[in-house]
């Protein structure tokens, strides 16, 4: 079974629709009946009734009850709508509606559509976050000081706010808890010295900080005859049957201080030198992607996993490796394949020595579109439903929180004793901009990798290749 987990990006990208958006958009009017609406407040008013429509993905009706009745209930002239997609059709079924005139007034994205749709998109009104008319920070201070850095990043274009996340979701490392204790149990059959002992016995109970100390772990949980895989360690190294491969390879990526894009973002810039404070020229990503394959290459040494293995959760849930990457949401999957299953989690593996952590972020943000009757009322539910209506959102779902205020604060040393890596790793997430096609840019990774594993082509050839796509894609019209 393979999961289809690519519906969170699926896009059209491209294509007659599109070009249709763009001519019915310029004769649609988007009128405002509003009046004397305090956004930094929670009620508003309008000349009449506002009915505001939600589109969003995976929530339920009833999971959004409760910050729909709150916001009626402190703002009688506004009816809200919520409306649950279908995840598979869902970027062209919104595209047909606004290019009707008819889509949603809330429209809930995936982070990386921002970007690709800002166009579409109503920025948000000047003192959104303000708690008063005297309040002195900008709308962009008062963003930064209230969410995430991540969330500032893809939502803030030109310094206008053009969404807000309820949620931040971050990779992190799944383990299979038993197959680390029947491991530890092994030991006892092993000649070790105590320093050796010690050392395994702290990886096999999920202390991991460092990729030098995950290497050791891969090497002590891997078995296998040659080429042959009898227990892998992890699902890494290849594409095809990895869920969220290329999101791993951009976390090495960024965490080996790659620069995706030129400055300008009309370049890739991943496949490109860089010097060190010594003179030495290296590339950081070309690193990143060998350090990557190297666990599906029968050559290295950490070789654990390969093409020939089911998809990664299949594979983890049926015991066949000890690890996967995935989301916080990964775990209801796993959940649904192997209800009884020992898993346990730890924090993604930083590079050894960095002062800061670095981590891969992934989430829904709440955007309001141009179809809107209403672009300042949408607003201020966007707003409410961000901040004072969070708690019980995020009480229901147990989603990992986008305020800052509620990250919790851990250093790059102790994240290995942790074990719940989403309520501190949203805070040290980051991503990067795939401009407008980013489902095609997932892709172009995806080929990447299987350049080197599936077509072993040389790593600075392919690397090469894939900028040039990527280049080719920022460079392109948007429809």
């Amino acid at each position: 079974m393979t999961y289809n987990l690519s519906f969170r990006r699926k896009a059209v990208e491209g294509g007659d629709l599109l070009k249709k958006y763009l001519a019915l958009t310029l004769l649609i009017a988007v009128g405002l009946t509003l009046s004397g609406l305090q956004c930094g407040a929670k009620k508003t008013t309008t000349s009449g009734l506002a009915e505001i429509t939600v589109w969003r993905l995976f929530d339920s009706q009833d999971t959004f009850a409760p910050l729909i009745k709150q916001f009626e209930k402190d703002n009688k002239n506004v009816k809200i709508k919520y409306v649950m997609k279908d995840p598979e059709e869902y970027e062209l079924d919104s595209l047909n509606a606004l290019a009707a005139g008819a889509g949603p007034d809330v429209w809930s994205i995936p982070n990386d559509w921002v970007a690709r749709h800002s166009d579409k998109l109503v920025p948000a009104p000047a003192g959104i976050l303000a708690a008063s008319s005297k309040e002195k920070k900008t709308d962009v201070e008062l963003y930064q000081d209230a969410f995430v850095p991540v969330a500032a990043q893809d939502n803030i274009i030109d310094d206008k706010i053009y969404g807000i996340p309820l949620s931040v979701d971050t990779l992190a490392v799944y383990y299979n808890k038993d197959i680390f204790k029947q491991v530890l149990k092994d030991l006892d059959n092993q000649k070790l010295s105590r320093a050796e002992r010690q050392l395994r016995e702290k990886l096999l109970d999920g202390n991991v900080g460092s990729w030098d100390e995950f290497i050791q772990l891969v090497k002590i949980l891997t078995s296998r005859s040659g080429a042959d895989i009898k227990q892998s360690a992890v699902a890494m190294g290849t594409a095809a049957n990895i869920s969220f491969s290329q999101d791993i390879l951009y976390l090495l990526m960024l965490q080996n201080n790659t620069q995706m894009v030129t400055p300008d973002k009309k370049s890739a810039g991943f496949n490109l030198p860089t010097k060190k404070e010594t003179g030495e020229q290296i590339y950081p990503g070309a690193t990143a992607l060998d350090f990557y394959t190297s666990f599906a290459n029968p050559g290295k040494e950490t070789y654990t996993w390969n093409n020939s293995l089911p998809n990664s959760i299949d594979a983890f849930t049926a015991g066949q490796t000890a690890m996967i990457f995935g989301y916080s949401f990964t775990e209801n999957l796993i959940k649904q394949k192997a209800p009884t299953m020992n898993v346990r989690k730890f924090a993604m593996p930083q590079i050894k020595g960095v002062a800061n952590a670095v981590d891969f972020g992934q989430y829904y943000t709440e955007t309001v579109t141009k179809s809107s009757k209403y672009p300042d009322v949408a607003w201020a539910f966007v707003r409410f439903a961000a901040t004072e209506g969070i708690g019980d959102y995020l009480g229901t779902t147990s989603k990992p929180t986008a305020l800052k205020k509620q990250t919790k604060q851990i250093g790059v040393n102790e994240r290995g004793e942790q074990k719940n890596p989403f309520v501190f790793q949203v805070g040290t997430a980051t991503d990067w901009y795939k401009g407008k096609y980013p489902v095609k840019t997932d892709k172009v990774f995806r080929d990447l990798i299987d350049d080197i594993i599936v077509r072993g082509n040389p790593l600075q050839r392919a690397m090469d290749t894939a900028a040039k796509l990527e280049t080719d894609l920022l460079m392109k019209a948007p429809y």
